[in-house]
C-alpha cells in the first residue's frame, strides 16, 4: 500500500509526510467527505475512508516503519476543526493507536523548527500560526497574526506574500458570485498568481487554502453548457484542481453533454484513475478514441495518463503504419475484454470497428463460438482482424 519510495515523493513535494495528506492524496476519503469532517460535521472521519481497521492498522505499522527507515523525526501535529469551532479537536477514529498516529507529521530533521538565537522567538511561533489560519481558513485570525507579524519582524521576505494570501481570501469570501464577464481574469488571477504564492508559503497548507477559491470558480460554473474553445470553463476543472475526483465524476457524469467532447471525456478517465477504479478509467479512453481518435491521440501524446498509456506505447510499437487512430479503441478492448463488463454505465460506442470487435470479445467472455464474429471483422477490415487476432 505504501512503500520508501512514495513517502520520499510526498515529503519533496509537502515538505512533510502525515497519514492524512496521504490517504487524501491517494483519493482514499473524498475531499467533500474531509471537508464535512473539517467544518464539525462528522464526528469521526475513518468510515468515510476505503479503508477498514485492519488496513489503517497495516498501515500505520507500514508508514512507522519507514519514516524511522528515513530518519525523519515526528512531532505532535493536533486536528483542530476549522471555522467558529478553532478549539474542538477533531476525532479520525475511536481508536486511540489510529487516532495518535494521524495527530502526527514527520519532518527531515533539517526541517524540524529550531529556535533562532538571534531572533525574538515569539516571530517565529506567530508566521507559523499564521500559516495555520490561512490554512484552516480562520481569515480574520490572519488579519491580527499579520499585523503581529509585522510588528515583531517587518522584515519578513514572505510578509509581502501573507499579505497578498489574505486579501485574495478576502476578495473571494466577500464576493461570492462572479460576474461571467469577469470569470476568465478570475480564473487566470487564481492560477497565475494565487496559486504559485500559496504553494510556495504554505506548502502541504496549500490545498485546504485554495480549496475555497476553486470551490468558487465551480459554482459559478455548475450548469454551464461546455465550450471547447475554453476547456477551463467548467465546473469539472476547478474542482479538479483542488483535487476532488468525486465531485468531478458526479460533475461528469450528470452533464448529457460530457461525451460529446474529447476533452470531458479524458477528465472522467481521469477522475476514475484518480479513484482507483481503472476498469472506469481504460473504457472512457475507449470512448474517447473511437469518437475522437486523433484528437484522443494527441491528449494522450501531451498528458501521457498513467490508466492508458502502456497500451498505447504497446500499439505504437506493434502498429506497422497501417492501423489508423481510431482502431486503437478495439485494440484496448482486444487486449482487455473484461472492460465490456464496464458498458452498462456508458453510452453505446459509435464506430462499426468498434462494435465488432465488442461483440467478439463479447463471444470470447460469453465462451461462445467466434467464427460467426470473427468473418464480420474480416469483411469490415482484414487489417482490423489481424490486429485483434495477433492482441
Amino acid at each position: 500500500m505504501i512503500d520508501i519510495t512514495a513517502i520520499d515523493n510526498h515529503l519533496g513535494q509537502h515538505g512533510q509526510f502525515n497519514l492524512l495528506d496521504w490517504i487524501l492524496a491517494k483519493n482514499l476519503v473524498s475531499y467533500s467527505n474531509y471537508e464535512q469532517w473539517r467544518y464539525g460535521k462528522s464526528s469521526y472521519l475513518s468510515p468515510a475512508m476505503q479503508l477498514d481497521k485492519k488496513q489503517l492498522h497495516a498501515l500505520i505499522k507500514a508508514s512507522n516503519t519507514l519514516c524511522k527507515k528515513l530518519k525523519l523525526c515526528n512531532e505532535f501535529q493536533p486536528l483542530i476543526a476549522w471555522d467558529n469551532q478553532q478549539q474542538k479537536s477533531l476525532k479520525i477514529d475511536s481508536d486511540s493507536t489510529i487516532q495518535e498516529a494521524f495527530c502526527q507529521r514527520w519532518l527531515r530533521p533539517q526541517d524540524v523548527p529550531q529556535l533562532d538565537l538571534f531572533m525574538d522567538n515569539a516571530a517565529i511561533v506567530a508566521e507559523n500560526t499564521l500559516c495555520n489560519a490561512l490554512t484552516h481558513r480562520q481569515f480574520d485570525v490572519a488579519h491580527t497574526l499579520i499585523t503581529t507579524l509585522t510588528e515583531l519582524n517587518p522584515n519578513n521576505p514572505t510578509l509581502g506574500e501573507y499579505q497578498g494570501l489574505l486579501l485574495y481570501s478576502q476578495h473571494i469570501t466577500q464576493n461570492t458570485l462572479i460576474a461571467p464577464e469577469t470569470l476568465s481574469s478570475e480564473l487566470a488571477g487564481l492560477e497565475d498568481e494565487v496559486v504559485p504564492i500559496a504553494r510556495h508559503v504554505l506548502r502541504h497548507g496549500a490545498r485546504d487554502y485554495l480549496a475555497v477559491a476553486w470551490q468558487r470558480i465551480a459554482r459559478q460554473q455548475q450548469g454551464a453548457p461546455y465550450n471547447p474553445r475554453q476547456p477551463k470553463h467548467h465546473a469539472s476543472y476547478a474542482l479538479a484542481q483542488i483535487p476532488d475526483w468525486q465531485s468531478v465524476s458526479q460533475v461528469l457524469l450528470n452533464d448529457p453533454s460530457t461525451f460529446e467532447h474529447v476533452e470531458l471525456i479524458a477528465r472522467l478517465a481521469d477522475a476514475f484513475y484518480a479513484l482507483n477504479d481503472n476498469a472506469k478509467s481504460r473504457f472512457c479512453w475507449v470512448l474517447a478514441c473511437e469518437r475522437y481518435p486523433q484528437a484522443a491521440e494527441a491528449i494522450i501524446e501531451a498528458t501521457q495518463p498513467m490508466s492508458v498509456l502502456p497500451l498505447w506505447e504497446d500499439y505504437c510499437d506493434a502498429n506497422n503504419d497501417d492501423w489508423p487512430e481510431s482502431f486503437f479503441a478495439s485494440f484496448i478492448l482486444a487486449r482487455e475484454p473484461a472492460l465490456l463488463y464496464q458498458s452498462e454505465y456508458f453510452p453505446a460506442f459509435n464506430q462499426t470497428s468498434t462494435q465488432l470487435v465488442a461483440n467478439l470479445m463479447h463471444k470470447k467472455l460469453a465462451g461462445d463460438d467466434e467464427i460467426n464474429a470473427r468473418q464480420h471483422i474480416q469483411h469490415y477490415s482484414h487489417v482490423l482482424l489481424n490486429m485483434v487476432m495477433g492482441t
